[in-house]
C-alpha cells in the first residue's frame, strides 16, 4: 500500500488527510473481523475490530462502508455457512462499534436512523432470531423438516412486522435520507443535488487508464490474487472477494473511491 499510487496522493510527507488515519483504522477492523472467524475462541478480536471501527468513525465517514461491507460479509456466511462463531463475531463488532460510535458527535445516532446503515442493523437483528430458532430446535428436539417450515413461518412474519413499523417510523421522519454522495454511487453524479459533489473532479467516473495510473503495479497482480482468493473458499476469502467486487463497482462510479480498491 505505502507504494501504490492513489496511497502517495493522501500520504507525502507533510501532507494530511483524513484518510491518513481512517485508513489505518479500517483496514485493522477488517482484520479483526476476519481474525475473530479463525477459531470457536478467536471471539475476542471481534471487539478489537468493534474499537478500530469507532476510531475510523471518528476519522471519516467512510466507515459507513466498512459496516456495511462487514454486514453484507455477515449475511453471505449465514446463507451459506452460519455458525455460532460468525454470529458472536458479528454481535460483539456491531454491538461494541456501534455503541462507541454514537459517542463521536459527527456520527451520533446515525448508526440506528440513518436509512444508509439500515443493513447492519438488519442483519443484527436477523441473527438474532435466527440463534433463538436454533435454541428452540435444540430444546424441542424438531425435526430438520419440521424445523425448516417453523423457520420459514417466524422469518415470514418477523420480516413482516419489521417491514411495517419501518414503513410507519419512514412516514413519521424518524429516518435520515441518503446522502447525496451515496445517491451519487446508484445514480449518475449530475443527479445528486450536491453541486459540491457535482462539480469535483473526484466524484466522477473512473476510466480504464486512470485504474493503470493510480494502481500501477496492483492494476495487474489483483487479478491474479482474486482468481487465488476463489480456492478453497475460507470465511476470510469471502470476506476478501466481496470486497474486491463491491470496491471496484464503487470506484468505477467515482476516481475518489479508487483509494478503497488500492487497499485490497
Amino acid at each position: 500500500m505505502s507504494i501504490v499510487p492513489e496511497h502517495i496522493l493522501r500520504y507525502v510527507a507533510g501532507a494530511f488527510d483524513n484518510e491518513c488515519v481512517a485508513i489505518t483504522f479500517m483496514l485493522a477492523t477488517f482484520f479483526f473481523r476476519c481474525r475473530s472467524l479463525r477459531k470457536e475462541k478467536s471471539w475476542p478480536f471481534a471487539g478489537l475490530a468493534g474499537v478500530s471501527y469507532f476510531c475510523m468513525g471518528a476519522s471519516w465517514g467512510g466507515y459507513v462502508f466498512a459496516v456495511n461491507l462487514i454486514a453484507a460479509h455477515a449475511a453471505v456466511l449465514t446463507a451459506f455457512r452460519n455458525s455460532e462463531k460468525m454470529h458472536r463475531s458479528y454481535s460483539i463488532f456491531f454491538l461494541s462499534g456501534t455503541f462507541l460510535a454514537v459517542h463521536v458527535p459527527v456520527v451520533g445516532w446515525t448508526p440506528l436512523r440513518s436509512l444508509e446503515q439500515m443493513g447492519p442493523l438488519g442483519v443484527f437483528l436477523g441473527l438474532q432470531v435466527l440463534v433463538i430458532l436454533q435454541s428452540w430446535k435444540r430444546r424441542f428436539g424438531l425435526s430438520d423438516s419440521d424445523f425448516q417450515r417453523r423457520q420459514f413461518l417466524v422469518l415470514a412474519f418477523s420480516g413482516t412486522v419489521l417491514a411495517f413499523v419501518s414503513a410507519g417510523l419512514l412516514q413519521h421522519g424518524y429516518f435520515a435520507p441518503l446522502s447525496a454522495r451515496v445517491r451519487g454511487l446508484f445514480v449518475k453524479h449530475t443527479r445528486t443535488g450536491n453541486p459540491l459533489v457535482d462539480s469535483v473532479a473526484e466524484h466522477q467516473a473512473t476510466s480504464s487508464r486512470a485504474y493503470r495510473q493510480y494502481l500501477h503495479y496492483a492494476y495487474n497482480l489483483a487479478p491474479i490474487g482474486f482468481c487465488i482468493g476463489l480456492r478453497n473458499l475460507s470465511d476470510a476469502k469471502v470476506f476478501l472477494v466481496l470486497y474486491a467486487v463491491i470496491s471496484y463497482y464503487f470506484s468505477a462510479k467515482t476516481n475518489r473511491l479508487v483509494l478503497l480498491l488500492g487497499d485490497r
